[in-house]
């Protein structure tokens, strides 16, 4: 019994060869004969006189009692020396007794006399050489391991025994061993495994399921201000107090799920502060499934919660600016629609009545004038467009846009009789969206088109459509969540993948007025009107190979909601 902890410390066995210690007995001859007895403590007979003469038993005469030093007796049958043999005090081994029958004592009391004293001095001798072996053989082995086992209690856990020994002295030995070298890798695992969560950048609290504090790592201490002694056994209010039903939430949902996910929670320093973490836990559980404790990680979030709030104050910012640009752009593009329309007059009116006196190179001026004022009218004419998508938004309302389709190709009809080209338009699904914005849509993708032909190719082009639900894969039938995907290809003269977002600039142009007239603002009003729909429109395209545009829009919407909102 280990009196240090008060439990159970482990068990010495000893073993020793009898089959050796008879051997060695039974060669010791007195009176030319071998006359020793060799007891167990139950008084079974181990061993008998090896000799040929007379025997005298020894039995009748030993007493119960255990006798640590040799003890004779005389009696007229002969005499008897016997003593009890010990590793331990008061725990005899053997008893070894030796019987002289009177016939051999007779024969000469001198001789006797003589040989009495030689026995009695041969059994000191054999009980000091029995002691000697026994001490060197059991003792050794012991004081070496009581020498390990004091190392390895001041922390020398490399200790190991290297001693010769049998049975279960040996066994005593190598479970010494085993037990060292667990406990090394046991000791040095843990060392390991506190090296790597004092070494993790998010904290790591570890909280009994009474929920004390059972362990906090470097990244835990260091965020809320606190040594570990000082968190260690604390109430886990002491880092959710002011949040306690909150914290005391999460513990809850720990237990009772085994693991909480990502989610916000709020820590509170030792100097007060709250701090906004990512939290996250799992519970601990011994063989028998119990709860030991609960892990509880996190990760401050504060520098992130500061991003947030200046982002949202950004975008509050933005979006005021965007909207104070946009009225700007729609009153400056309105007023100015008036002094152009003036000049335009004019010119006219300068052009009819003094056209013969400006002459061939005043007409010329007059012409660039009005050719300028036009575009200038043109390019206003396209920004009060462009702004209107969301200043001049109509509710949503159930659209059929095979209805706008074949609408706007009405519109465009002589375009496509002079150009000699085809629009093929597929069956197009009905909508929630904005009646006037699909219209401006459709006008713009499939004008150009038509503008955008190589020459002396007629230009084709081909409209799909197809519903993509939640999964990504294509249905009949809309589902919450869906998208109208459109598509409109063309056999034009396409365009470098590199200018893709360039096209959908406002006033980008790939191409010179000389060779395709335009302002180059249709596409970017396009864009502006599917992202108002909630939608994303790309381009895929290859110098000489066409175009392909794909929109896709929101199936349903709210209704009577409005593209502005």
């Amino acid at each position: 019994m280990d009196h240090d902890i008060g439990q159970f410390g482990g068990a010495l066995f000893i073993d020793w060869s009898f089959d050796r210690f008879i051997e060695y007995l039974s060669k010791i001859k007195i009176f030319d004969a071998n006359l020793i007895w060799l007891f167990s403590r139950d008084g079974t007979v181990l061993m008998r006189p090896r000799t040929t003469g007379e025997v005298f038993d020894p039995r009748p005469y030993l007493s119960n009692d255990v006798q640590i030093v040799p003890r004779l007796l005389l009696m007229k049958e002969g005499m008897v020396v016997y003593q009890d043999l010990s590793v331990f005090p008061g725990n005899p081994l053997v008893r070894l007794a030796i019987g002289v029958p009177s016939s051999l004592l007779l024969t000469d009391v001198r001789s006797a006399l003589k040989l009495f004293s030689a026995m009695f001095l041969l059994a000191l001798l054999i009980t000091f050489i029995i002691a000697l072996y026994l001490s060197r053989y059991l003792s050794g082995p012991i004081t070496v391991l009581a020498a390990a086992a004091a190392r390895l209690a001041k922390g020398d856990l490399s200790t190991q025994v290297a001693v010769r020994a049998s049975g279960e002295v040996r066994r005593l030995v190598d479970s010494f061993n085993r037990m060292a070298a667990d406990l090394q890798h046991t000791t040095v695992s843990k060392e390991h495994v506190d090296n790597i969560i004092n070494s993790m950048i998010d904290t790591l609290i570890v909280i009994s399921p009474e929920g004390k504090i059972l362990q906090a790592n470097a990244a835990a201490c260091a965020l809320l201000g606190y040594k570990e002694e000082e968190l260690l056994g604390q109430g886990m209010e002491l880092i959710f107090k002011e949040a306690a039903p909150q914290g005391r939430g999460a513990m809850d949902e720990l237990i009772a799920t085994g693991s909480v996910g990502s989610g916000e929670q709020i820590y509170i320093a030792k100097d007060g502060r709250a701090i906004p973490v990512l939290f996250s836990g799992a519970t601990m559980r011994d063989g028998d499934n119990a709860i030991q404790g609960l892990v509880c990680v996190a990760q401050d979030i504060t520098d992130r919660k500061h991003a947030e709030e200046q982002l949202k104050s950004f975008a509050v910012k933005l979006q005021k600016s965007n909207k104070e640009l946009e009225e700007f752009a729609y009153v400056a593009s309105h007023d100015l629609q008036e002094p152009l329309r003036k000049v335009t007059a004019f010119g006219e009116q300068l052009k009819t009545k003094y056209g013969q006196e400006l002459g061939e190179k005043g007409g010329d001026y007059l012409e660039r004038m009005q050719g300028a004022a036009r575009r200038m009218q043109g390019l206003i004419t396209n920004l009060l467009s462009y702004s209107r998508v969301t200043t001049k938004a109509q509710p949503y309302v159930p659209v059929d846009l095979g209805t706008v389709a074949q609408e706007v190709l009405s519109d465009l009809e002589v375009r496509i009789e002079q150009t000699k080209g085809r629009v093929d338009v597929g069956d197009l699904p009905t909508i929630d969206a904005d009646p006037l914005q699909m219209r401006q849509l459709f006008q713009n993708l499939i004008g150009n088109a038509l503008k955008f032909h190589r020459t002396g190719e007629p230009p084709v082009v081909t409209i799909r459509s197809s519903v993509i639900v939640g999964n990504g894969t294509e249905g009949a039938k809309a589902a919450a969540g869906a998208l109208c995907r459109i598509t409109f290809a063309d056999n034009g003269i396409g365009f470098e993948e590199k200018d893709v977002d360039r096209v959908f600039g406002v006033f980008q142009r790939l191409h010179g007025r000389s060779e395709y007239e335009g302002t180059g603002i249709g596409l970017a009003i396009c864009r502006k009107l599917v992202e108002r729909h909630g939608g994303t429109i790309t381009a895929k395209s290859e110098p000489g190979q066409g175009t392909v545009f794909t929109a896709e829009l929101p199936v349903a919407h709210t209704r009577g909601e409005r593209a502005d909102e």
